[in-house]
């Protein structure tokens, strides 16, 4: 025998503050409605749809609940070959991390607390979003989220906070407390083309593919190079598509910090070794490529610190001004700090002020 109207009105009037009840409680408000109606010889009324946000795609079916750990499913997306080892870019791909354990390097006060968009509710099936795609998705807080690849669907987790680092889109990082994905260098891509990314709010997402034009960098410096030129040849990419990725240097669409500022002055990085920790050993030592400054900076010498530790990497960027006293006023660097896609930007030198940076000068200066 069903319950009376009364009976289910109250018990989801209590429900109010415990939301998992109200879907199954609605649901049975509805089923009462249709049964008075069909007693009554009169076609049930269609059921409201459900509130939330318009699909920023086309509508997509139902999505079951987060079930499971977000950490498994990342695992499972990766053991399927959906997702594979890849670095970040600004061609459309999905990037997939991890946070919230102990080498997560870029912690920020909430997360540390435990603290999500939702108010401290961080679970085993959490994950964040990238604004970007929270925007996209039109998210509210607390929808199951799933990606589809080549046709395919994968459970991820449920939205429960938002990435700490802004400046990288399409990205989804995993609540990962015990590190059981590795490290918080673990980096899993899907293609762009290949995923579409869904909600349990009816919302999915899936960017085109937008390759990176190719940068147009100053020409590679003949012999005797000026301070001038070093500058110019920096000031040549700054803005250029360029993404920030270890190992990588111009003129290509990849670059990191010592494999910019190693172009800048003409030297072959992949020849060398000359990344942050070599520059300086060597500016203290044989002075094959780089000797310290003592005096006066002066534009076109370059600021560079080692990594602090273990996990952790140093910088280093090239001087562009200075004041009458010879203070660096302005730096070009390529950093993971700047915006994305748009590596190499021109700005105060506060970075190395605050990590003790020495200046050293290339070798290779005429002037």
């Amino acid at each position: 025998m069903s319950r009376s109207l009364i009976d289910i009105l109250s018990d989801l009037d209590a429900a109010a503050s415990a939301s998992a009840r109200v879907p199954a409680l609605t649901a049975e408000l509805r089923a009462w409605h249709s049964a008075q109606h069909e007693a009554l010889g009169q076609p049930a009324a269609p059921a409201a749809p459900a509130p939330g946000p318009s699909p920023a795609g086309p509508a997509a079916s139902a999505l079951p609940p987060a079930s499971g750990s977000a950490v498994a499913n990342v695992r499972a997306l990766v053991a399927a070959g959906a997702a594979a080892p890849g670095a970040r870019g600004a061609d459309g791909r999905l990037v997939i991390t991890q946070y919230g354990g102990p080498t997560d390097r870029t912690p920020d006060a909430a997360t540390q607390a435990g603290m999500g968009n939702r108010g401290n509710r961080l679970t085993a099936t959490s994950v964040a979003l990238s604004p970007d795609l929270i925007a996209a998705l039109a998210l509210h807080g607390g929808e199951t989220i799933a990606v589809t690849v080549d046709s395919r669907d994968y459970p991820l987790g449920t939205y429960d906070d938002t990435t700490g680092d802004h400046q990288h889109p399409n990205t989804i990082d995993t609540y990962d407390p015990t590190d059981a994905l590795g490290q918080d260098t673990f980096l899993a891509t899907v293609p762009a083309g290949r995923w579409t990314l869904r909600s349990s709010g009816g919302t999915q997402y899936a960017p085109a593919a937008a390759p990176a034009a190719a940068p147009t960098p100053s020409p590679a410096p003949s012999a005797g190079l000026t301070r001038a030129a070093a500058i110019a040849r920096a000031r040549s990419l700054v803005g250029q598509p360029i993404t920030y990725e270890l190992t990588k240097e111009p003129p290509g669409p990849l670059s990191d910090c010592s494999g910019f500022v190693d172009w800048c002055f003409g030297i072959d990085r992949n020849r060398t070794g000359e990344n942050t920790d070599a520059m300086v050993a060597d500016a203290h030592g044989p002075r094959k490529y780089y000797a310290l400054v003592t005096g006066p900076a002066r534009p076109g010498d370059a600021y560079v610190y080692p990594s602090p530790g273990p996990g952790h990497y140093g910088h280093t960027g090239l001087i562009s001004e200075v004041d009458a006293d010879g203070v660096p006023t302005m730096i070009i660097d390529c950093s993971s700090g700047n915006p994305q896609g748009r590596a190499i930007q021109e700005h105060g030198p506060g970075v190395f002020v605050e990590n003790h940076a020495i200046i050293v000068r290339a070798v290779a200066l005429v002037d």
